[in-house]
């Protein structure tokens, strides 16, 4: 029997990290929720909740999106972040950066700055401007120090040069998610 597995999520300040529509009740004892809901192939439905270590782990673990102009680069950052962070979309222009950000609600976006429709510096600041909560982190070939200042003034938490990809990559997200500006140390700033 194949199963389609959906996971749910209720974050303890009544905040929805949704992958889709919410579904089951909050614990009064923790605040949180999570449940699988497992879908046949003929539409019948089984619910289970999943025990409280399995959600803590599920929520420690940062999503994230991935946005670049190339294929090939984007595969060379899934393999990168794969072990350690969960890839919740990839995506190739800016503005469905914007769209897919807005909607997905991940806790970083890895983003470049040459990219199609709309760049990413722009696409930064508009998220900024929507309330996006995601922690930018820009990964690009620009090491400029006037690019790393337009990053950082769009909102940035990182500046990951595409060169130390493997090196700086990882350690720019979690800083991120600590709230910490990181920019590759090969970058020689003003």
């Amino acid at each position: 029997m194949v199963f389609d597995l959906n996971i749910y999520m209720i974050a303890t300040v009544n905040k929805w990290s949704k992958y889709s529509q919410p579904y089951g009740q909050t614990s009064a004892a923790t605040g949180c929720t999570i449940h699988c809901m497992y879908t046949d192939l003929i539409g019948e439905s089984l619910l289970q909740t999943v025990p409280q270590r399995e959600l803590e782990t599920l929520a420690a673990i940062p999503r994230v999106l991935l946005a670049d102009d190339q294929a090939e680069m984007l595969e060379v950052i899934n393999l990168v972040l794969s072990n350690e962070f969960r890839i919740v979309g990839t995506v190739d222009d800016g503005m469905t950066a914007i769209e897919s950000a807005m909607s997905l609600r991940p806790d970083a976006l890895v983003l470049d700055i040459s990219m199609p429709e709309v760049n990413g510096i722009e696409v930064a600041y508009c998220l900024k401007r929507l309330g996006s909560q995601a922690r930018v982190i820009f990964l690009t070939v620009h090491a400029d120090p006037e690019f790393v200042e337009a990053a950082l003034s769009a909102g940035a938490f990182g500046y990951v040069l595409k060169t130390s990809l493997v090196t700086d990559l990882v350690p720019a997200i979690w800083a991120a998610m600590q709230e910490k500006i990181f920019v590759s140390p090969s970058i020689q700033l003003h």
